[in-house]
Order: structure tokens, then C-alpha cells, then sequence
């Protein structure tokens, strides 16, 4: 009977010394049979499969004469039973020695005095912790001495730790502040803004007394103004006013109250005051006194209207005068307001022409004045916003090694970032280069092992 052949080549090679023919593969196992027979003392019949799995009562009769005669896997089964057998004999040999020494031991004991044994085996306790001790101490010197020797690996190295040995420990921040520290700092802003508020109002009045001291000084030299003169300083105080009431109204802080609601207040308590004298009034002495105060209302607008429209008529006599009769090289201010072009002269306007702007011009003159409110105060934000930053960048570069303790500016920063990125870039790529490295010298490491492997697989085939 023809062996069938195995499709793949490989499989068959590797299995050829195990697949015999079937007269073979009898004539191994009666000869297997007959020499466990022979040379194996055993209670039950053994047998080469009974034998697979040996026990520890299995015995050999006599190793000396010992002759097998297949080779192979048999051969090295049998080896091993022997070196079990003379492992087992040796074992019962010392065990029955470590009896006799301890029944011996127990004796001697018996012998000897119980105080002197009990020093004895203290002195001998003591010495057994000592060396136990004397050789741990060993065991971590000599892991020391080689973890002292040996190179770190450079793919397994921590990246924060190999930034520390290279720059050293980071700064330590600051000591968080006493109990009553953010009172303090609060304290502080508000003295700040105080003292601010102060050397405002202190310019303010500066710049007062400076104009009033010029208008004193042109009013002395200049002698008796004319009807223009007059207008335009009273326009000129009238706008250096307006501009004082809203310098004033933006150094109030938010938390006041506001101007529309003091206005509201007053006009609450003048009709309070109103109320509480009309109460005690019959009707009669009501529509008196009405018509009496619509009267002088309607008297004093009269005058104020002819004492305009008067001023605004003389003023164009008076400059044809002063242009004829002195020849002044200097223009007085009425004619700077009346006649802004030589060429060109503008027609007087009638106080009749201006009532019906007066509504728009008011609120006008409020919007402005809240817009400069607004305006000062975004002002102020974005200052006291400034002092913070630039707080926090002096504290910053103060505990940062990259910078300069009292440098202010972001572009330091920014240098320093890009020198601090360059350096972890370079130091990044010559670690990854030594990694490479590392791994094509495992990889060829990996690659001689296993064509040892591959050798000696090639070397148990024949077995």
C-alpha cells in the first residue's frame, strides 16, 4: 500500500520523522511494550500508553544495563524517566538525613539546660536576621552599582524630565497674600482713583483761574468793551461753562446718581413746594398769581429779545467804526463771529429765528454732554484695563526664566517663545534620530534571533 502525499511540501517534511507504516509503527510499540516490561516495576500491567502520564510509583529495575534500542523522542523519554528516578533516590536520601539531624538535634536539646538553649537560639535568630539583612543589603548595592552604570534608554526617556535636567526646576510662584490682602488692594484702587479725581478737579480750577486771570488782564488793557466784545466773551464763557459742567459730569462714578434723575428731584420737590403753598391758597389768589407770573414771563422775554436783536444790530456799526477811525491792525471778536470772510458778510439773525431750535439745541447739548460721560469713562476703563496688563506681564516676566524681570513688552515674549520652540524642535529631532537608530539596531537584533530560531528548528527536524 502506497504512503498518500501530502499537497504541501513544508507540512510533510515536518512531520515525516512522527507518520511510520502501519507494520512499523507495530513493530515499535511491541518493542516499546517489551522493554517497559523488562526494566519498569510497576503494581498494574504497564504499557508504552499507560506510561504517558508516569507516576510516582513507577520504578526502574536496573538503569546500568540500560539499552534501548530506538532513537529519537523514545530514547529521550526513557532519559528523563532515569533522571526522575535518581531525582526521587535523592530527594528520600536527604529527606531521611534532615530527619536524623533533627531527631538528633531534639536530643541534644533535651540534654542541654533550657535557659542555655533558649540564649543559644536567640544569639542564632539574631545571626540569621543578620545575614538575612547582610545579603539585602547586597542585593540593592548591586542594583544600584547598575542602575548607576547603566545608559538610559533614550526612546523610553520622559520629555518633562529631560527639559528639567536641561533648564532646571521651574520658578516657584509667589506667596499667596495675608488674610486682608484683597481689602488692601481694594484700599488702594480707591485711594488710586481718589487722588486721580483730585488732580482733575485740581486742573480744572487751574485752567479757571488762568482764564479768569487773561480776561482780567485783557479787560485792564483793553479798557471799556463794546456790545460785541461783550457777546463774544459771554459766548466764550458760556462754551468754557458747558465744557467745565461736562468734565464735571464725567468725573462722577456710575454709582451716582444721574443728571436726568437729580433734574426729576428738583422738579419733584419744587412741585412739592408748589403743592404745599397752593393748598393754603383760595382760587381767586391762584389765577392771581398765575396770570402775575405769566405776565413777568412774557415781559421778561420781550426785553431779552429787543436787548438781542439791539446787540446784534449795533455790532455791524461798530466794526465800520473801529475799521474807519483807528485802523487796528487785530479784529475785534465781534467781528471775527459776524464776518467770517472779508469778502462776504452774513445778514444779523433774529432771536424770532433761533426759538424754534432751542428744543433741538438743548437736547443736543444733553446728548453731548452724555456721550462725554460715556466717553470718559470707557477712557477710564481702558486705562485701569492697560494697568492691568501691564501688571501681569511685569509679574509674569518676574517669574519667568525666558525674559527679563521688568520687561513689558509682548514681542520679548514672543522671542522667547520661538527660541524655547526652536530648542524643544531640535531637541525633539535628535531624540527621534537616536530612536530611530535604537529601533533598526532592535530590529536587526530581532532579525539574528530569529534566524537562530530558525536554525535550530532546522537542527531538531532529524530528532
Amino acid at each position: 500500500m502506497t504512503k498518500p502525499e501530502c499537497p504541501i511540501s513544508s507540512v510533510e517534511d515536518a512531520l515525516a520523522p512522527y507518520i511510520h507504516t502501519r507494520e512499523k509503527t507495530t513493530r515499535i510499540r511491541q518493542i516499546l511494550t517489551q522493554l517497559v516490561k523488562k526494566n519498569v516495576e510497576n503494581d498494574s500491567e504497564p504499557t508504552h500508553v499507560a506510561l504517558s502520564l508516569p507516576l510516582s510509583s513507577i520504578k526502574l529495575r536496573d538503569s546500568t544495563g540500560l539499552a534501548i534500542p530506538i532513537e529519537g523522542l523514545y530514547k529521550q523519554y526513557f532519559k528523563a524517566l532515569e533522571a526522575y528516578r535518581q531525582a526521587r533516590e535523592r530527594y528520600d536520601t536527604i529527606k531521611d538525613e534532615l530527619n536524623h539531624v533533627l531527631q538528633k538535634d531534639a536530643e541534644q536539646e533535651q540534654s542541654v539546660p533550657k535557659a542555655i538553649s533558649t540564649e543559644i537560639a536567640r544569639e542564632y535568630a539574631d545571626l540569621l536576621r543578620q545575614r538575612r539583612q547582610q545579603r539585602k543589603m547586597e542585593i540593592v548595592q548591586t542594583a544600584l552599582a547598575n542602575l548607576l552604570d547603566a545608559k538610559p534608554n533614550i526612546v523610553s526617556l520622559d520629555m518633562k524630565s529631560s527639559i528639567r535636567d536641561m533648564l532646571g526646576d521651574p520658578p516657584q510662584p509667589p506667596m499667596t497674600t495675608l488674610e486682608g490682602g484683597g481689602d488692601a488692594d481694594a484700599k488702594v484702587q480707591e485711594l488710586t482713583f481718589q487722588l486721580k479725581k483730585e488732580l482733575l478737579i485740581a486742573k480744572s480750577k487751574l485752567s479757571e483761574a488762568k482764564t479768569a486771570e487773561e480776561a482780567a488782564k485783557n479787560r485792564q488793557t483793553n479798557g471799556a468793551t463794546d456790545i460785541g466784545e461783550k457777546v463774544s466773551v459771554l459766548r466764550e464763557a458760556r462754551d468754557e461753562l458747558i465744557s467745565w459742567v461736562e468734565g464735571e459730569l464725567a468725573k462722577i462714578p456710575e454709582d451716582e446718581v444721574e443728571a436726568s434723575q437729580v433734574e426729576l428731584s428738583f422738579i419733584g420737590e419744587e412741585d412739592d413746594d408748589v403743592k404745599a403753598s397752593g393748598s393754603n391758597l383760595s382760587n381767586d389768589e391762584v389765577t392771581k398769581r398765575v396770570e402775575e407770573l405769566y405776565s413777568q414771563y412774557v415781559v421778561s422775554r420781550q426785553r431779552y429779545i429787543a436787548e438781542v436783536e439791539a446787540a446784534l444790530n449795533r455790532a455791524p456799526k461798530l466794526e465800520v467804526a473801529e475799521q474807519t477811525g483807528a485802523g487796528a491792525n487785530k479784529a475785534p471778536a465781534a467781528q471775527r463771529v459776524m464776518q467770517p470772510g472779508s469778502e462776504s458778510r452774513l445778514s444779523p439773525i433774529q432771536a424770532s429765528q433761533l426759538l424754534p431750535y432751542l428744543t433741538i439745541m438743548t437736547s443736543t447739548t444733553r446728548d453731548e454732554a452724555l456721550l462725554q460721560q460715556q466717553i470718559s469713562h470707557l477712557r477710564r476703563q481702558l486705562i485701569l484695563a492697560s494697568d492691568e496688563t501691564n501688571n501681569i506681564i511685569q509679574r509674569l516676566a518676574g517669574e519667568s526664566l525666558l525674559v527679563p524681570p521688568d520687561s513689558t513688552q509682548t514681542s520679548s515674549w514672543a522671542k522667547a517663545a520661538g527660541e524655547a520652540s526652536e530648542k524643544t524642535k531640535s531637541l525633539v529631532l535628535e531624540q527621534m534620530i537616536e530612536g530611530e537608530a535604537s529601533v533598526a539596531q532592535a530590529k536587526r537584533v530581532l532579525e539574528g534571533l530569529k534566524a537562530r530560531r530558525k536554525a535550530l528548528e532546522g537542527l531538531k527536524r532529524p530528532l
